[in-house]
């Protein structure tokens, strides 16, 4: 798949800093598994959890630094001495709410290291548009190789910002799983063969706009479909008793929380349908799963989505409630998007930094 792997495979090494779960939620996912996917390749890969809100159950491969800031600060200096000047330093981040405070710590003590940023969260544009952050975020994105963006809105925010289209990229945070039949949950298998099986995931925030997906639902036929909505991450605590509220009402509703990405792609493997009813959105990696698993994917049209969803409006149920009544009972047959190419384009990306890097040297 990768022809060039045997030749530099034992010579690039990588430090993947994220939030690396538990917990689960967001980029959490998409960080663990690029750091699995760099290690099955045969790659020399770390992880740095730069939240470590929780140090039991990370990966043995992934460093948490622990104590008060002054602890932190000396664990990140002696990081970065035991690292080559040729390891490579892929940072993920979501809205940079938080990252752009740490984010000079960080790059003053892997300043020898050549590094990537991706920037997951759709949200990102809207929370860095002030005069400020503008200018603060040119000069932080300046110390960086590279700028991945899942998304062309985020691409396009980043160019009218000033940023060089040499030193941006839009890769798809996506990293195919195969499903494992023994973690379908028995409920679901038990309904799979009887009915049609849709589901939504997300963060309990109003983000999410779940309300549009409880309204359909009030009008599809219960002995038809099962809705299996899988809740993880953030949780907004007057929205999570409405929605839990709502859904109480009806009798063909499973709710799951904090499952396990593969779980939920194994769920996602006996499914039909899968609704993404968010107001904004990045480059959905759930969205990815349901269609490299060739099920139907229904999408709010916030943002520029892959070809083959059927989009609707996030502020119309009766839209939504067309599509499954026209395309959910009888879902087409959807190819399943090709799993290389993100990763085939990233690992493009790291040789070109790792071959930069060492004709310099």
């Amino acid at each position: 798949m990768f022809g060039w792997l045997g030749e530099i495979v034992n010579l690039m090494k990588f430090l993947i800093i994220g939030t690396f779960p538990p917990p689960l939620g967001g980029i959490s996912v998409h960080t663990v598994l690029l750091l699995e996917f760099l290690n099955a390749q045969g790659f020399a890969a770390k992880g740095l959890d730069i939240r470590a809100s929780s140090r039991t159950g990370k990966p043995a491969n992934v460093i948490t630094l622990s104590g008060g800031l002054p602890s932190k600060l000396i664990a990140l200096l002696k990081l970065s001495a035991t690292l080559s000047a040729d390891t490579i330093l892929h940072f993920q981040t979501s809205s940079m709410n938080n990252f752009k405070w740490v984010a000079p710590v960080l790059l003053f003590c892997f300043r020898h290291q050549p590094k990537i940023i991706t920037i997951h969260s759709g949200s990102f544009p809207a929370r860095m548009a002030g005069n400020f952050n503008r200018i603060y975020l040119r000069f932080l994105l300046d110390h960086f190789n590279r700028i991945i963006v899942v998304s062309a809105e985020i691409y396009d925010f980043l160019t009218d910002l000033g940023i060089l289209n040499s030193k941006l990229v839009i890769i798809p945070a996506f990293i195919p799983q195969l499903p494992d039949p023994k973690l379908i949950p028995p409920e679901i298998l038990q309904l799979a063969s009887e009915k049609s099986i849709v589901v939504t995931s997300g963060f309990l925030t109003p983000l999410y706009n779940y309300d549009i997906l409880i309204d359909c639902i009030k009008q599809l036929d219960d002995q038809r479909y099962t809705f299996v909505f899988c809740f993880y991450g953030t949780i907004d605590p007057e929205y999570e008793k409405h929605v839990l509220g709502c859904l109480a009402e009806f009798d063909n509703i499973l709710i799951f929380r904090d499952k396990s990405p593969k779980v939920f792609v194994s769920i996602m493997s006996v499914s039909t349908v899968y609704v993404r009813t968010t107001l904004s959105d990045g480059d959905s990696n759930a969205i990815r799963e349901a269609l490299y698993s060739g099920k139907t994917v229904l999408a709010t049209n916030c943002v520029k989505r892959p070809a083959e969803c059927l989009l609707f409006s996030s502020t119309d149920s009766r839209t939504l409630l067309s599509l499954f009544n026209s395309n959910a009972k009888n879902p087409k047959a959807i190819p399943p998007a090709s799993s290389d190419v993100p990763m085939s384009r990233m690992l493009n990306v790291y040789q070109e930094i790792y071959n930069q890097v060492n004709s310099t040297h």
